[in-house]
Order: structure tokens, then C-alpha cells, then sequence
């Protein structure tokens, strides 16, 4: 941060005067670890220049503000140990700051840094205090004339490079005393030594000024529309705060008039801003100095950045022709592996597991270079090549470098490759790009340039990609990078927005699907609608290829602009990728910008999934999925106990046809193999529908699992409780339970039904027809266990004793009405009252769910009785 220059104003009546906000105390062991007065150091916000050096273990003497006036503080401070930490890697201020220290050394007194600065000259302050680059396990307590704070994690200054609150500073708010105390508690604290005590710098800051930003100093992705906010000082009440905003720096510190937004009289604004800008602004504070002039007190320069526009985030365009093998590099998860795919020479190789969100990544050391053949070369061509660089926890990082090279010949298999490079088969470099430097320790940062492949070669010669070390890199530093792409460059004005958006999984397909999208915008106008864009060209198919080159085969036709949607009117195929574009019609044809390629998977559409009659056998009656005369998903016998007799399925008389026979006690139940995962659809909706009839339960008292897909406490079931609890039916998904009681176990058979509705996270158990409860919850993203029928869970507990029935899952929870359908389709000669709390029916006295004259009947055969008492008694 650039030392402030404040232009002396005069407003009216209102007096603009230089302010002296900030003390800066900097420790050093030696003379290259000093700050020099016109560099600025300190937590982003607070950066000073002017800081007051100290050299040894103990000291005392004046200091001066940032702009190295006299404040009439003096310090003094003593310590066990005085440290630096070397000069590799110093840079900056900040890292001159870290870099000397006072230390508690091997101190066992209570205190192992002592620091007291008298004469304070400002009435209500807080205090930072910046620790050193080392620590073993964290720092040890830290008191500030009576306030206690410590750090305790590991945080080197060396992995970060910024100073970050609660990371490697300490921020003390709301001091007041004319006298300020710093004391740092011994290593010993803990009585093993284990914590650090050590002090780099220190830094007093006045809090008569505004304060504590929101958006906060550095933060970045910040809306474009966004309410500014601040803390009033403390030490008076401002009666009006003076904003100034602009991405020109000089602008806001110098309080030129174009940069003042608004004159306010609370500590917000609000304001609109451009996209990914960044922004510098300052709020001046108006004292109104009782007793005196009006003075205005003038803020720190604070800084955020506001997010990009969402249609820079969407993909480049489709490469045809452009392969890259392997790209993620997950392959497997250990280290020092050659690379599949991949020509590793040298020293290059995979590393992992690596805690990024990509797995395993290359790494390149010494003379490295991952490397392979990724299409044909072609003249004048623009390639846009993504990358995540990252670099390794304890390794010095050394910036990745990606070139491409044309020419030459393919290596002829993966040893042939190994051995040497693309220079070496005869290919010549043709353009090349160094990354920036992570500096962050298991940081990982994306990047993408775009390198152009020239003009000096054959057209259909190989063209090769590459990935080195960069130049200039010590022998120790290593490079990695993961999540190669190679692209062609998307054109800023192209169709953005998708819905479904890019990459979405589990997209219903249960009735036909509208592509929709935003606009073409220009960036010259803030990412307004392009006015020229008229109307769009649409791709979508299953082929890939077919889509990014914008095949005949997959065109669905034009729309206006005013129209960005189309139904696709296709029956699309479940858990399939789909790839669609959208080319933007310019001027009424006068030019066509190519859109990138957007895809979706589908989920499962609104139909029955799986339906066991067990009419003699276990066969699944759907094969959507296989077409196999077994089904999708047969169920078979799982015998337990290994001395049952019983091998094969029994099956008896049942509602219709034939019905599966289950025994408790002989360890045998139905096990849907390979339903682990597919059957995980359930929080989105399901239905699941079994006819059951119990054996009398004074003979098999106990509960009884009927159907589940439940591991531990999660998943869903339904089961019997028998005699147990409440007598009867039950359902559950994971912890939530329905239990409407009353026996069943009265000879007949009965259906039970368990809906949930994803929609309204509502789970519905219905017992012949008619729901018997309800119940609220938003369930687990499904589990590892396979479904199971006759117990409730695949470990064979709470066998069932009876007969199980026409047992059916669909995808989608089904409406009461088609419940009841389903009821009488089997029992047609009963009924069903769908809604039995229907206020209508409080006048049903005779309970058939339908209120008519036999219910006035009732109703008037007692309509004469009199009950008032003395008069009828």
C-alpha cells in the first residue's frame, strides 16, 4: 500500500486536516530485516510506512506516526532471545516484518516477551500484534493490557506470504489506556514447550476514524450491487461520513470530486459497480470537534474486487480434432508412477494423494516434461489452455510451463516416448507460456492463456502438448499441475446461462425438457444484452462431435431473440449425457458466433421400476434397462443359516396368483443384488407397495421387516411391529417414523404403501388404500445397502413370518387417488375415503365417507330428545 498524500481542503467551515492514525513497531536481528520509512507494511488495511525499527532482544525509545511525526509515545521492551530467520525468499516489507523477532527463548519465567509503550497518544485504539515466520505447534497467549488471545495452529508466514487475522497477527479491539501492555506468555506455558512466544512487529492504530469495512480490505468476488459498510469511530459521533470509491487509486487517496460517491449520514451506502473491477475507497469521518470547528477526519484507503459476470465462466468452445489422453490423470493413488497416456521424461511423474479437489496431480522437476500428441497442426489457430498449477505442502514450488511443439513424429509406443521429447522426434517449439507462482503450501490456483500455433509448419503435421518446470527455477523446485484443457477461445458476446446448467446430473426426463439461456452481452457496456445479437441456432444430440461442429444431423432449429428457450421434443434416454449449443445470430446473418458445448446427464423418468408377483418364480416384470427375460432386478434367496434345509423359495396361494413364503427363525430372506446404488434415487420421490399377510402374531411376536433399503439408521423401510410397541405397520426413512397401529394379523391380506415426495420432503404411509399417517423430513443422500425383502436390513434382522405379494417401486411418489386405484384393483369389491379429515364429513355419522341421507337419519331419529336439564329430567 502507497503511503497517503492527503490534499489540504477546505469545505465551508469544515476543516481538512492531516490525521495521525497509525504507530508502527517493526523487531530485527540485523540490518536487512529494517523497514525503510517509504515502504508500507502491516494487515491489508493497515498498512504504514514510517515503521520504528528496533534491533536486539531489548530496547527503548521514541516513536513516530506514518508520517514519521513524534507522538510523544516511548517505548521500552525486553525479551529472553532476539531471532531472524534468514533472507531467502525476502521480498517485500511484509516479509522483512516476519522475518526478525523478539523470542521467550528458553525462558520458564512467566513471561517471555515483555513490551510497554507509554504515553498513547490516542483516546480509544486497538492493537496488532504480528508474529514470527516459525512455530512448532502454535503460539502461546498473548495479553494485551488485560485481553487474551493466541493462535493455536501452525501458521508460517513462509506458506502464506499475507498476514491474515487469526492465522499469524492478532487483532485487539477497544483499548482506551493511556499505557499499553504487551506481554507474551513463555513456550513453557503448556510445561513442555510446545508453543511459540514471539513478537515480529506491532502496530498501534487509532479508532477515531471509520473502521472494520464490509466488504472487507482484500476480499474479493464482491456483487456488483452491494450496500458499503463501516464502523463509526468510536471516540465521537460523526455527524456525516464523505465516501469516495474509484478503481484509480490516487483518485480516492487524493479525495478528488469525481470520486466522491455520496455525502451520508448512517455508516452505509449503497452503490452498483462494475464487473470484475477492483476497487479502492476511503470514508471520512465528520467530527463535529464540540467546542471547536467541524473537522473531518480522514479514512484509510480499503480495497475489494467485485465477482466477474457469469458469462465469462462459461466454457470455451469444442476443439474438433483436439484430444487430450487422460486429462485428470486419476489413475491411480500413489506416488512416483509413471503416467498412462502420458510420455514422462525425465524426472516427471505422478504424485497423490495430493489435497486438492482433483486427486492425484504431475508433478516436473529438473529437466521433467509430461508430454503427448494431441492432434494435427493447423495454421494460425488459437488454442485456449486451462490448467490447475498447485504447490506441494514442504516442497519449494517452481512455476509450471506449457508449450506446444509441431512436426516431427509420433512416438511409437509408451517406452519410445518415455525416452525422450518433442525436440527429440524431430517437432519444434512453436509457442510456450509460464504460469504464475502458488505460493500458498496445498494451494492450488486456475489458470488458462491462449497460445497460438503460427504459421511455419505442414498442415496435418502432429502437434504436441507439454508440460515442464519453468526456466529460472532452483534444482530443488518442483511444478504441478492436473486438469488439462484444451479449447478454442470463446467469444465474450456468445449465448451464456444454461438450464440445465453445464454439467447437471440426475435432469428429469419425464416430460420433454426446455433448453433455455441467456442473451449474448457486450462487456464494453457492463455485460449488458448485445442489441445486434437477433436470433439463435440450436444443437443437441447425444453425439458430442455431431454437436461441436454443429452437424445437420443434431440442428432443432432457430428462435428470435425474445425467445431464448426450445422444448426438446425427444424421448431421452435415462441416466444418458445430452450435449447442446446455441450459435447467436448477429445483425440478421451478417455473422454467426460459435457457442460452447454444454451437457447433461438424465435421471430416471416417472415410471415403475422394479415389480416382483413371485408367481412361482423371483423375477423382476420390468427390463427397461437389460430387456432380459429375468427382469432389471430379480431377486434371489439368501440363506443365512447354513443348516436350513430350505434352498430354494417357497411360494403359496396369493392376492393374486402366487405369493413368497418367509419363516422367521430359518435365517432365510430376498436380497435384490447390484441395488446398492441405483436404488439411491429414493430422496428425490419414490414409491414402494407390497401385499403382506402376517402369520398370527402370538406366534411370531417380534418386529418384522418387510422391505428396506437401510443401512444403520439410514435409508428407508417398512416393517411389522407385531405385538411389540404398537401393534401393526410401520414405515420409516432414517430416523422419522410413522406407526398407525392395530393388529393385522387377522387372516387377510393387506397392502401397504410408503410414499416420499422430494418436492415437500413429506413421507406418507398408507395402509389398504387409505393414509394412516404423514411426516415431515429432509432425508440422506441415500446409502450403500442392498435392498432386501422379509428382513430390515441386509444383516437378516427382524425376519418376517407370512406371505409377501405383488411387491412394486416406482421413481416418483404416487397421488392418493392412484394408491386407492391400486387398493381396488385387488379388493374391487371395497372402498377407499381418500380424504377421511375432510370438514365436510363431521356431519358422516355413519362413518362411509360420504355424507347423504342415511346420515340425516341418523341425525334426526334423536333430533327430538331433550337434554336440558330441569326441563326434561
Amino acid at each position: 500500500m502507497m503511503k497517503k498524500v492527503w490534499v489540504l481542503l477546505l469545505f465551508g467551515c469544515i476543516a481538512f486536516t492531516l490525521q495521525a492514525n497509525i504507530i508502527s513497531v517493526n523487531f530485527a536481528e540485523r540490518e536487512d530485516q529494517l523497514i525503510q520509512p517509504e515502504e508500507s507494511a502491516g494487515l491489508g488495511g493497515y498498512e504504514a510506512a514510517n515503521f520504528n525499527n528496533f534491533i536486539g532482544k531489548e530496547g527503548s525509545g521514541a516513536l513516530v506516526d506514518e508520517f514519521a511525526r513524534p507522538t510523544g509515545a516511548t517505548i521500552s521492551y525486553t525479551s529472553s532471545n532476539m531471532w531472524g530467520d534468514g533472507t531467502a525468499g525476502v521480498t517485500t516489507a511484509d516479509d522483512r516484518l516476519s522475518r526478525g523477532y523478539l523470542d521467550d527463548g528458553e525462558t520458564t519465567e512467566p513471561y517471555g516477551v515483555v513490551i510497554q509503550v507509554s504515553n498513547i497518544p490516542y483516546e480509544q485504539y486497538r492493537v496488532i500484534v504480528y508474529h514470527a515466520t516459525d512455530n512448532a505447534v502454535g503460539y502461546t497467549d498473548v495479553d494485551v493490557n488485560g485481553q487474551i488471545q493466541n493462535i493455536p495452529t501452525t501458521s508460517r508466514w513462509g506458506s502464506m506470504r499475507r498476514w491474515e487475522e487469526g492465522v499469524n497477527c492478532l487483532v485487539f479491539r477497544g483499548l482506551t489506556e493511556e499505557t499499553l501492555d504487551i506481554k507474551v506468555l513463555s513456550r513453557y506455558a503448556d510445561g513442555a514447550g510446545n508453543f511459540r512466544g514471539s513478537v515480529a512487529g506491532f502496530q498501534i492504530i487509532s479508532e477515531a476514524i471509520a473502521s472494520d469495512p464490509v466488504p472487507a480490505y482484500g476480499q474479493t468476488d464482491v456483487p456488483v450491487d452491494v450496500t458499503l459498510e463501516w464502523a463509526a469511530p468510536a471516540t465521537y459521533e460523526a455527524t456525516s461520513y464523505q465516501v469516495y470509491i474509484d478503481p484509480n487509486v490516487a483518485m480516492v487517496e487524493n479525495g478528488h470530486p469525481d470520486a466522491l460517491l455520496d455525502t451520508v449520514a448512517d455508516p452505509s451506502v449503497e452503490v452498483s459497480l462494475l464487473y470484475d473491477q477492483t476497487y479502492y475507497w476511503r470514508v471520512d469521518a465528520v467530527d463535529p470537534n464540540e467546542g471547536g470547528s467541524p473537522a473531518i477526519r480522514p479514512g484509510r484507503i480499503w480495497t475489494f474486487s467485485t465477482t466477474v459476470h457469469p458469462s465469462v465462466l462459461e466454457p470455451q468452445l469444442y476443439a474438433p480434432g483436439i484430444t487430450v489422453l487422460n486429462p485428470s490423470f486419476e489413475k491411480e493413488d500413489r506416488y512416483w508412477i509413471a503416467t498412462p497416456d502420458w510420455f514422462d521424461y525425465g524426472a516427471a511423474y505422478q504424485e497423490g494423494p495430493f489435497p486438492t479437489p482433483f486427486g492425484n496431480v504431475w508433478g516436473v522437476c529438473e529437466d521433467g516434461m509430461h508430454w503427448q500428441p494431441i492432434g494435427e497442426w493447423a495454421p494460425n489457430v488459437d488454442y485456449v489452455i486451462s490448467v490447475v498449477v498447485g504447490k506441494r505442502s514442504g516442497f519449494s514450488d517452481g512455476r509450471t510451463k506449457v508449450a506446444l511443439w509441431a512436426g516431427g513424429t509420433v512416438p511409437s509406443d509408451q517406452a519410445a516416448g518415455d525416452a525422450t521429447t518433442p525436440s527429440g522426434v524431430g517437432a519444434a517449439l512453436i509457442a510456450e507460456h509460464v504460469f504464475p507462482r502458488v505460493t500458498e503450501d496445498n494451494g492450488h490456483e486456475h489458470h488458462s492463456v491462449i497460445l497460438n500455433t503460427g504459421s511455419a509448419h505442414t498442415p496435418g503435421d502432429p502437434l504436441f502438448i507439454a508440460f515442464t518446470r519453468a526456466e529460472g527455477s532452483t534444482s530443488t523446485d518442483r511444478a504441478y499441475f492436473d486438469n488439462v484443457r484444451v479449447n478454442l477461445p470463446r467469444d465474450p458476446r456468445s449465448a451464456w446461462g444454461p438450464s440445465p446448467y453445464n454439467g447437471e446430473t440426475g435432469v428429469s426426463i419425464s416430460v420433454p425438457p426446455t433448453l433455455s439461456w441467456q442473451q449474448g452481452v457486450n462487456s464494453d457496456t457492463n455485460y449488458q444484452p448485445d442489441p445486434t445479437i437477433t436470433g439463435y441456432h440450436i444443437y443437441f444430440g447425444k453425439d458430442k462431435h455431431a454437436v461441436g461442429t454443429g452437424d445437420v444431423s443434431v440442428y432443432k432449429g432457430y428462435q428470435p431473440v425474445g425467445q431464448e428457450s426450445i422444448i426438446i421434443n425427444e424421448t431421452l434416454e435415462e441416466f444418458s449425457t445430452y450435449y447442446w449449443r446455441v450459435d447467436e445470430e448477429i445483425s440478421n446473418g451478417a455473422e454467426l458466433l460459435t457457442g460452447p458445448v454444454w451437457s447433461f446427464t438424465t435421471d430416471l423418468s416417472n415410471r415403475l421400476i422394479a415389480h416382483w408377483t413371485f408367481d412361482g418364480n423371483l423375477n423382476d416384470q420390468v427390463a427397461e434397462l437389460t430387456g432380459l427375460p429375468e427382469g432389471d432386478w430379480p431377486a434371489v434367496l439368501y440363506v443365512g443359516d447354513p443348516n436350513n434345509p430350505v434352498t430354494e423359495p417357497v411360494f403359496d396361494e396369493g392376492i393374486d396368483g402366487q405369493a413368497v413364503r418367509l419363516t422367521r427363525g430359518d435365517g432365510s430372506y430376498l436380497v435384490i443384488p447390484g441395488s446398492e446404488e441405483f436404488f439411491n434415487f429414493y430422496p428425490e420421490g419414490i414409491t414402494v407397495s407390497l401385499w403382506y399377510k402376517p402369520t398370527d402374531y402370538e406366534v411370531t411376536d417380534g418386529f418384522m421387516g418387510l422391505m428396506a433399503k437401510r443401512s444403520g439408521s439410514f435409508g428407508w423401510q417398512i416393517f411389522d411391529t407385531a405385538v411389540y410397541y404398537s401393534a401393526g405397520l410401520e414405515a420409516r426413512i432414517d430416523g422419522t417414523n410413522i406407526n398407525p397401529a392395530g393388529r393385522l394379523d387377522d387372516g387377510d391380506w393387506h397392502l401397504a404403501v410408503l410414499t416420499f415426495d422430494g418436492v415437500s420432503n413429506t413421507m406418507t404411509l398408507y395402509l389398504d388404500g387409505e393414509s394412516v399417517g404423514t411426516a415431515e423430513l429432509t432425508p440422506t443422500d441415500g446409502n450403500d445397502a442392498v435392498v432386501t425383502l422379509g428382513v430390515a436390513n441386509s444383516a437378516g434382522e427382524w425376519e418376517f413370518d407370512g406371505l409377501i405379494d405383488d411387491v412394486r417401486v416406482f421413481s416418483y411418489p404416487m397421488e392418493p387417488l392412484d394408491v386407492a386405484r391400486m387398493y381396488i384393483d385387488f379388493e374391487p369389491d371395497k372402498t377407499v375415503c381418500l380424504n377421511p379429515n375432510d370438514p365436510a364429513l363431521r356431519y358422516d355419522f355413519n362413518g362411509d365417507c360420504v355424507v347423504n341421507l342415511a346420515d340425516f337419519a341418523l341425525m334426526a331419529q334423536d333430533w327430538t330428545d331433550c337434554n336440558i336439564y330441569p326441563d326434561c329430567y
